[in-house]
């Protein structure tokens, strides 16, 4: 029998933790920097943070790695089984999906049999309507008409009942296939190569279009 074992995890010092964090984020709310030895205090305090949260990141991870391997164990456990389940889900609904196909062809092809051999008749009718009006007889060139109008144009419905709990849905999509005739607001700006070349060319960009600006950040060493 496979077993997983979960160790009990010890999170009391989280409260402390969070009760200092709060301190300190009220601390900074208050603070207003007005000459340069509060500038060096606030400089010298950002770095104290900053070390607070990566001693917290540490014992966070000390947690998480645990819990991580945990799941992982659960998730190989339970993930051959559940593979082979969606293999077999997507092989049957293709097989589904194949004969739906081969179905519909037979009934377009019948359907499409039927209406030829209705149009036929209608033509024909037609064609006998011509002829009697052609020799004076509207009376016969009448019926003849009438016929013609009363030929249907046969459909046939779906050749697959319905399986209950089953049903098939359309998922439409595209393919591009000239990117030149695809209007302009359908076009994606490619923002991530237009930042490599920003943040390498600074201010000496030149990109028509955009404007290149710069946002301050403060980095803190430990």
């Amino acid at each position: 029998m496979k077993t997983i074992t979960v160790k009990d995890v010890d999170v009391s010092q989280s409260e402390e933790m969070e009760k200092k964090s709060i301190v300190v984020l009220n601390d900074c709310k208050n603070i207003v920097i007005s000459d340069q030895l509060q500038y060096e205090w606030a400089g010298n305090f950002l770095k104290d943070i900053k070390n607070r949260a990566s001693r917290i990141e540490t014992e966070r991870k000390k947690i998480t790695r645990g819990i991580d391997a945990v799941k992982k164990s659960v998730m190989d456990l339970f993930r051959p089984a559940t593979d082979n389940y969606n293999a077999a889900e997507n092989t049957l609904k293709k097989a589904i999906l194949v004969y739906q196909d081969e179905q519909e062809k037979i009934r377009r092809d019948n359907e499409a049999k039927l209406q030829h051999e209705a149009e036929k008749k209608r033509q024909d009718a037609l064609k006998k309507a011509d002829e009697f009006k052609e020799k004076g007889n509207d009376k016969k060139a009448h019926d003849w008409l009438n016929k013609a109008n009363d030929i249907v144009t046969p459909t046939l419905g779906s050749r697959v009942e319905d399986v209950e709990g089953i049903a098939t849905k359309k998922i439409w999509k595209f393919r591009v296939i000239n990117k030149d005739l695809v209007p302009r607001q359908y076009l994606i700006v490619d923002e991530k190569a237009m930042g490599i070349v920003v943040r390498g060319l600074k201010d000496n960009t030149v990109i028509p279009g955009i404007e290149v600006y710069f946002e301050k950040s403060i980095a803190a060493g430990k």
